[in-house]
């Protein structure tokens, strides 16, 4: 038998930060995400965007407005705080937004300290699980690249958030970013032209491979690799069709 009023508490804290996210959404809908999508041309497949449930968004990343434009059509559709993993190695331009425990929590960016070399108090895979298990949305670039000819370095906690969680991934393209502001170096935008264009794919599952993992991330690492390497070559697929 069910113990409803045990149950009570979670349900309470669970329901606050629905609406919490609810609500940043409407700010940061009417603010940032207003001024981001002044860059999109083109989004194609807003249908194969998930309305309940987690989900992971795989991107590819060439340029410091990849982010936010990801905010702006993923949160219009879902209407629900989406949270992206970032780099908090250029600290001025993480205090210039408020710092890291603000975007943390007003839209939701989890840091990583260890592609810096750090190592945070919580891992940050561990962090992005949490956001997982609780019904939340997740955004992953698990190739960042400074220039979009820069050879393919696979991360592999993509692959770990989804075989933890058996959470569906999104898989997204996206094009014209690099020429409003590139990785290679932090600046304002070159121009305001309407020049992106975004293709939302069809989510897919990986729980075929979670019988595979032991939870020895040594013994796991390769298989890992895999994993997240189907993941970008679908990414990479669907850059290179016309669209």
């Amino acid at each position: 038998m069910i113990n409803y009023l045990s149950a009570m508490p979670i349900l309470i804290i669970m329901e606050k930060e629905v609406l919490w996210n609810k609500f940043m959404f409407w700010i940061t809908n009417n603010t940032l995400f207003f001024f981001s999508r002044k860059f999109l041309k083109k989004v194609l497949g807003k249908e194969n965007i998930p309305l309940s449930g987690p989900f992971i968004i795989a991107a590819n990343h060439v340029s410091y407005v990849d982010p936010p434009l990801l905010y702006a059509v993923f949160c219009k559709e879902r209407r629900y705080k989406v949270h992206f993993l970032a780099s908090n190695g250029i600290k001025w331009m993480w205090w210039i937004f408020g710092g890291e425990k603000f975007l943390r929590w007003a839209v939701g960016i989890i840091p990583t300290p260890e592609r810096r070399g750090k190592k945070a108090k919580k891992p940050t895979v561990d962090v992005a699980v949490d956001v997982l298990n609780k019904g939340g949305v997740l955004g992953v670039f698990p190739y960042p690249k400074f220039y979009p000819s820069e050879p393919i370095k696979v991360k592999t906690g993509i692959a770990r958030m989804a075989l933890w969680c058996k959470a569906p991934i999104v898989p997204v393209a996206i094009k014209g970013t690099y020429s409003i502001a590139g990785n290679d170096k932090p600046r304002l935008p070159k121009h305001w032209k309407r020049v992106v264009r975004v293709k939302i794919g069809k989510p897919f599952y990986l729980n075929q491979y979670c019988d595979a993992i032991t939870n020895n991330y040594d013994k796991d690492k390769k298989m890992y690799q895999k994993v997240a390497t189907k993941v970008v070559d679908k990414i990479e697929g669907m850059l290179k069709e016309k669209w």
